[in-house]
C-alpha cells in the first residue's frame, strides 16, 4: 500500500532486512511487483509452523512471510527474551502466547508431542517415554472452576503425572485443582525444570 519511492513502518531488523532485499530485487529488475506474492516462494515451502527466527536465514524468513506465518515476541520459557523471536503460523482460535508456548515445551525434548489425543480430548503437550506420561496444559485464566475440574479428572485418568502452566499471576487459581504428588501448577519456568528433571536416561 506504499509507493515504490517510500518506506513503510518496519517493527523490527528482521523487516529492515526484508526489505532491503526487496528494494533491491526490485531496483535490479529481479522482482516483478504484478507476479503473486504467495507464488513467489512455492518451492520453499516450509515444514513446520513454529520456527526461532535465529534458524532461519533472510530467504526463509521471506518464504515463511509468504505462506502465512508472523513474526511475532515471545519470551523463553525461563522467562528471559528471545533474540529475533519466533515465526508461526498459528491457525487455531488459541493466542499467539498459547500457541507459542506449546511449542517451546516441545522443543524441550524428542518425545515431546504438541495437541497428544486420548478418546477425543487434546493435551497441549506430552511427554513420553517408555514408562512415563507427563501431560502438560497450558492455562491462561480463561477457564471457569467447572471446565478446570473436568479437565482435572480427564488429565488424572490419563497420565501418570500432569502440570497446568501459568503464570504468576493464577497459580492461586489453578493450585486448587492440584496435589503436587500426580498433578502440579508451575510457571512456565518451574515447569521446564521439571521436565528436565526427567530428560536423561536415567
Amino acid at each position: 500500500s506504499n509507493p515504490v519511492d517510500s518506506k513503510p513502518y518496519l517493527e523490527d531488523e528482521a523487516e529492515e532486512e526484508i526489505y532491503a532485499q526487496i528494494r533491491k530485487e526490485f531496483s535490479s529488475g529481479k522482482l516483478n511487483f504484478l507476479q503473486k506474492q504467495n507464488n513467489l516462494y512455492e518451492s520453499k515451502k516450509l515444514e513446520k509452523n513454529f520456527y526461532r527466527a535465529t534458524d532461519l536465514n533472510e530467504e526463509e524468513r521471506r518464504s515463511a512471510i509468504a505462506q502465512g506465518f508472523k513474526h511475532i515476541r515471545n519470551n523463553e520459557l525461563d522467562g528471559s527474551i528471545c533474540g529475533g523471536g519466533f515465526y508461526i503460523k498459528n491457525e487455531s482460535r488459541e493466542s499467539e502466547k498459547h500457541f507459542c508456548l506449546k511449542y517451546l515445551f516441545a522443543e524441550l525434548h524428542k518425545n515431546m508431542k504438541v495437541e497428544y489425543q486420548i478418546d477425543n480430548k487434546w493435551a497441549d503437550v506430552v511427554f513420553l517415554t517408555k514408562n512415563l506420561k507427563i501431560g502438560i496444559e497450558i492455562e491462561t485464566g480463561k477457564n471457569e472452576d467447572e471446565q478446570l475440574f473436568e479437565k482435572a479428572l480427564w488429565l488424572n485418568k490419563n497420565f501418570d503425572k500432569w502440570i497446568f502452566v501459568c503464570s504468576r499471576d493464577f497459580l492461586v487459581k489453578y493450585e486448587k485443582f492440584v496435589d503436587f504428588k500426580k498433578s502440579y501448577c508451575f510457571t512456565p519456568k518451574k515447569a521446564k525444570e521439571f521436565i528436565e528433571r526427567y530428560k536423561s536416561p536415567k
